[in-house]
């Protein structure tokens, strides 16, 4: 059963306190100890100042922990989907139910660090790329306005910075025109919208206005260069250069 998002959630803790209050009573020796494991999979524990030894595990995709001597004594477990393919549902609240699936098997076999899973990483401090995918419609990095929420946590029950971020960006500029550009794309374009009538009488189609449209909407989705070769004369190729000119 996947718990809700109202279930407890730890208290706080200043962590960074503690963690530094534990190192200080460490021993040089007890602090090299912690940079090495302890057999399969686990890490040395430091008794004396309460550290116990803990057990990591592979993932993401799934829980894989070792016991005994190799890769066939690992113990039964979920295999999920890859991060790719759970990613390509955009449902991020199935992603959060299979972090904490993957949490309550770590807790029922008693592991306490899973390497996983990846679901999206972000760097700190956050800058304009961290928010960018490249889009190959415009042929450059962009970045969708919108509401962020940045969470910093050691899992979903123990959520310990919680931060709303807004991201406004500019309107994107229009693409450049050239001769693969289709003729819708003139119909829309600031200058290039100048020219659409006269493309559209060098296919031949007359007013656009009276042009059937399932008709138009097949021209409109050839790019122009191909006008002249319909035109059969009322679109000259030097014509064509003169209007690209003008709407660069």
């Amino acid at each position: 059963m996947i718990p809700s998002k109202e279930s407890s959630v730890q208290e706080s803790v200043d962590y960074l306190s503690k963690a530094k209050s534990l190192v200080a009573e460490m021993t040089l020796e007890e602090k090299t100890k912690m940079l090495s494991g302890d057999g399969w999979w686990r890490t040395h524990a430091v008794e004396r100042v309460g550290i116990p030894s803990m057990s990591v595990s592979d993932g993401p995709h799934g829980l894989r922990k070792v016991e005994g001597g190799g890769i066939q004594t690992s113990v039964p477990a979920t295999c999920f989907p890859t991060a790719s393919a759970i990613a390509s549902s955009w449902d991020t609240e199935l992603i959060r139910e299979i972090g904490v699936a993957l949490a309550e098997e770590c807790q029922a076999n008693d592991v306490q660090i899973l390497l996983g899973p990846g679901v999206k990483m972000k760097r700190s401090p956050l800058e304009q790329r961290d928010f960018a995918y490249y889009d190959i419609t415009h042929r450059g990095w962009v970045v969708n306005p919108g509401n962020f929420e940045i969470l910093l946590s050691a899992s979903s029950q123990d959520v310990r910075l919680r931060q709303t971020i807004v991201v406004h960006t500019r309107e994107l500029d229009c693409l450049p025109l050239t001769r693969d550009s289709l003729l819708k794309e003139f119909k829309n374009h600031p200058k290039g919208k100048a020219f659409y009538s006269e493309l559209v009488v060098g296919f031949g189609m007359g007013d656009p206005d009276e042009v059937d449209i399932a008709v138009r909407a097949f021209l409109e989705d050839m790019p122009i260069y191909k006008v002249c070769a319909f035109s059969e004369g009322r679109l000259t190729e030097e014509r064509l250069l003169e209007i690209l000119a003008k709407v660069h």
